[in-house]
């Protein structure tokens, strides 16, 4: 099914008749006001984002603020005057955000005076402790790092100790934008922090409201990667210590975000580029983040401020939120700024909850996405989407009551459709099935919209004695115009050459085997495949395709790729699907609410260049245990062009 390849993405407040609304969407800034320095969190089943509070205008500007923003103090500036106070953010699903206001309060903290900046904030001992800097810290002077602590997330939070926690110089850092980290490693808390172009890591104590030294006597220990800043963050994963900070000044655009990796939380951190920094066509001065797993899923986001295109001042700053993508090696790709709406919060999945597996998918003149599946004995109406993510049924039966007979002279259950254009003709592939020894491929032209009708039968496994000839798969070469059937499933996966209308096997072709071994040869079913599916991307040709027992976790998506359809087949190692290899990057547990992810029906591409694919997958929470709905999920690609998924399992 090679004719889509394009899904227009419609604005998000588009109404189709009978529709439910369209996938909510992070709208940047998330929140109004002026804000920055955001430090985001989960607690339980909330976000929430405590950042400094920038500035204050109009209502917002109130006259107790104006009184502070009229004061004599040792600020630098004026707007430091103004930062005498933080609120909180939290939602349930970073669109909907709830404000709760001055969480902390300058007085509640008798030592700080202005510059009440950059909050990091963790849950341990049973209680919520709020780290902040104050005071904007010179030497000698009173000032630097100081720590809260409130029963609950929203505070109020008071001040734990009566003075600041760090309050001197040390290594050139100016004790400011502190981050508290637990290691989950050694289960120890460090608290990363330091202006001026200097990083100091320190060890907090068990109650975290003092330092302890580490092992080797030191109390502090400087860490400044190059290009360093102000704005450290730490996050842990999948065995690496993430180190990140913010470069550049940040009243100008080109203030940014840089990171390295390292496999102890100590360094050595070697940087190895920006993930973050302006854009022309969105907003300049991105910075000063932080990280947050999403509660459902394994996607990950980036927290941080940004300032607005026709703005210079420095302290108009808006918190904004994107997705934050790791490659396959554990790199981080540079993240894409959105605007007004953002990244997806999550995506809906199943994006189609009744039974649809091995779906494919078209799009049709009139715009819409439509989608067939496995019918077993009945003629299913079709379902259709605008933007992928949001379905309904169409009244749309794809086969006539003669068609639908003569199918059934063939086979009582009707499997696996591939929908693709051969030359001008869009044409329909269904598998036919009886058993595994007898089941068979047939055509059908779309005679009007949606509608199908009998054409020819292509192959039948009762006299090719290929068992299971089931999963059509029909591609036509750019570079010589032959059109293939890929097919197979428990007897190898095998192609064949068809007519230039697609209608019969080519005279002289020969049925060849491309990929998988046989049930006689594995009967496990991990080198098995089915469900292939072609897709052409850079001078590339993969095939997915699906491995393990459709019924049950086994089940999971593998890859190989070729430069041509006809050359062979290799996985990420190098060895051949014919003998069974394959990469697999969506799997899945039997623990796991969303299990058994394959044959995949499509990849498509959106306007914005990512690719999606469309698979089937067992939700443990529909009652009958067989229901496989329709799943979407991107599909991502590392600097070699092999593709991957976040997480590598079904995305909720």
């Amino acid at each position: 099914m090679k004719n889509v390849r394009h899904l227009f993405l419609l604005l998000p407040l588009l109404c189709i008749g009978g529709l439910p609304e369209l996938q909510a969407q992070i709208q940047n800034p998330v929140f109004g006001g002026w804000y920055a320095d955001p430090e985001g969190i989960v607690y339980g089943h909330r976000y929430w984002v405590f950042p400094t509070t920038s500035w204050l205008e109009g209502d917002e500007l109130t006259d107790a603020y104006r009184a502070d923003w009229s004061r004599r103090t040792l600020s630098g500036s004026t707007d430091y005057n103004l930062q005498t106070h933080f609120d909180a953010f939290s939602s349930r699903d970073l669109v909907h955000w709830r404000r709760h206001r001055e969480v902390l309060h300058m007085r509640d903290v008798q030592w700080a005076q202005f510059a009440m900046w950059a909050p990091s904030v963790i849950h341990a001992n049973g209680k919520y402790y709020f780290f902040f800097g104050a005071n904007d810290v010179h030497e000698g002077e009173v000032g630097g790092i100081g720590v809260a602590t409130a029963r609950r997330p929203q505070g109020p939070y008071k001040d734990a100790l009566g003075h600041p926690l760090i309050g001197n110089i040390v290594n050139g850092a100016q004790p400011i934008d502190q981050y508290v980290f637990h290691d989950p490693v050694s289960g120890e808390y460090y608290m990363y922090y330091g202006g001026w172009g200097h990083c100091n890591m320190v060890r907090l104590s068990d109650d975290l409201l003092s330092l302890r030294p580490f092992d080797d006597g030191d109390m502090y220990k400087e860490i400044t990667p190059a290009g360093y800043v102000e704005g450290p963050f730490m996050l842990y994963k999948d065995g690496h210590y993430y180190f990140m900070w913010s470069e550049g000044g940040w009243t100008g655009p080109d203030y940014c975000v840089a990171y390295a990796i390292s496999d102890t939380p100590f360094g050595p951190f070697e940087r190895v580029g920006k993930i973050l920094q302006q854009d022309p066509a969105v907003a300049v001065g991105a910075g000063h983040h932080s990280v947050i797993k999403d509660r459902k899923t394994d996607d990950y986001y980036i927290v941080y401020h940004r300032r607005p295109l026709e703005l210079t001042g420095g302290s108009m700053r808006h918190v904004c939120i994107d997705t934050l993508r790791f490659r396959a090696d554990g790199t981080i790709e540079p993240v894409r700024m959105t605007a007004a709406a953002g990244t997806p919060a999550y995506v809906p999945n199943p994006v189609w909850r009744d039974n649809w597996s091995d779906p494919t998918l078209w799009r049709a003149d009139d715009g819409y996405l439509y989608s067939m599946a496995t019918m077993g004995g009945a003629n299913r109406n079709l379902i259709r989407s605008l933007d992928g993510t949001v379905w309904e049924a169409t009244d749309i039966v794809p086969f006539d009551s003669v068609t639908f007979s003569k199918m059934h002279q063939y086979g009582r259950l009707l499997w696996a459709p591939d929908v693709t254009m051969v030359g001008s003709q869009r044409m329909a592939y269904v598998t036919l099935y009886n058993s595994a020894e007898d089941a068979s491929i047939i055509a059908l032209r779309e005679t009007s919209p949606g509608h199908f009708t009998f054409a020819s039968v292509i192959t039948r496994g009762v006299e090719t004695g290929i068992a299971d000839t089931i999963d059509p798969e029909v591609v036509t070469d750019p570079r010589t115009g032959r059109v293939w059937l890929f097919f197979g499933s428990v007897g190898g996966v095998h192609r064949v050459e068809l007519t230039a209308d697609g209608l019969a096997l080519a005279p002289g072709a020969t049925y060849q085997h491309v990929a998988g071994l046989t049930v006689q040869e594995n009967p496990s079913r991990d080198r098995v495949f089915e469900g292939t599916y072609l897709y052409r991307r850079d001078g590339w040709w993969y095939m997915f395709v699906s491995a393990g027992n459709y019924a049950d976790a086994s089940y999971r998506i593998r890859v190989g790729r070729s430069r041509t359809l006809d050359g062979e087949f290799l996985d990420q190692e190098g060895r051949p699907l014919t003998e069974g290899h394959a990469t697999t990057i969506l799997s899945s547990s039997r623990h796991d609410r969303l299990f058994g992810p394959g044959h995949n029906g499509e990849i498509i591409t959106a306007d914005d260049g990512r690719t999606y694919m469309f698979y089937h997958c067992h939700v443990r929470d529909i009652a009958d245990g067989r229901t496989r709905p329709m799943m979407r999920q991107e599909i991502l690609w590392t600097s070699e062009g092999w593709p991957y998924f976040s997480g590598g399992k079904p995305a909720r």
